[in-house]
């Protein structure tokens, strides 16, 4: 019988999610700077310096790519309220206003990205 061992990621995978950050990173700068349809896939290819194809290989469609901008900026708040809102226990005071804090944190956020979706 074969053992399954799992190995710690690779150069070559933690350089893949290194540039996957980065190509989130400036994508929600160009959302929130020229709104979901004055984005585009050229504007992010070139400001992250690397060429279309390397941003069409993550990302298939500007599309996905906003749907993983947003799921990228909602990553944190939603672990934290998970943290918060365990089921079967009672909020007290403190967790009500964690739960509260970040829902204003997250409102603000998807307030700016809901508005590149209008522009």
């Amino acid at each position: 019988m074969r053992k399954i061992v799992e190995r710690a990621p690779g150069k070559r995978e933690a350089r893949k999610e290194e540039r996957r950050e980065a190509i989130l990173e400036i994508a929600k700068r160009e959302f929130l700077d020229h709104g979901y349809s004055g984005a585009s896939m050229s504007a992010i290819s070139a400001e992250l310096g690397g060429s279309k194809g390397t941003l069409w290989s993550y990302f298939p469609s500007k599309e996905e790519l906003f749907a993983a901008v947003l799921d990228h900026a909602t990553r944190e708040y939603r672990s934290r309220l998970a943290d918060v809102l365990k089921p079967g226990e009672d909020l007290r005071a403190a967790e009500q206003s964690e739960a509260e804090s970040l829902e204003a944190e997250l409102a603000a956020e998807l307030a700016g990205l809901g508005s590149a979706i209008e522009r």
